[in-house]
């Protein structure tokens, strides 16, 4: 999981403000983290993934997205730190 590159492409889109990118990445990390059943980090790419959706274009909230942001990579720091730190 750890080796997985969509949180590195989501920050990346985040970075340069292409939403689009970025709703494939943490899209695709959603996915990722519901295959391992990281729940607290699939609830919080969920939340993102809604967000960036196309459909929901007209009603993009920019601060909104941030904010779920600096959740989902505290969850993913969290994840990533205990899988690391039990060696796998």
């Amino acid at each position: 999981f750890p080796a997985d590159p969509s949180f590195a492409g989501l920050q990346h889109a985040f970075e340069e403000k292409n939403w689009q990118d970025a709703f494939s990445c943490v899209h695709t990390l959603k996915g990722v983290a519901l295959n391992f059943a990281f729940t607290k980090l699939s609830d919080a790419a969920h939340d993102l993934t809604e967000t960036l959706r196309p459909q929901n274009v007209a009603f993009f909230d920019e601060d909104k997205a941030s904010a779920q942001f600096l959740r989902l990579s505290s969850e993913y720091e969290k994840t990533v730190g205990l899988i690391l730190a039990r060696g796998a």
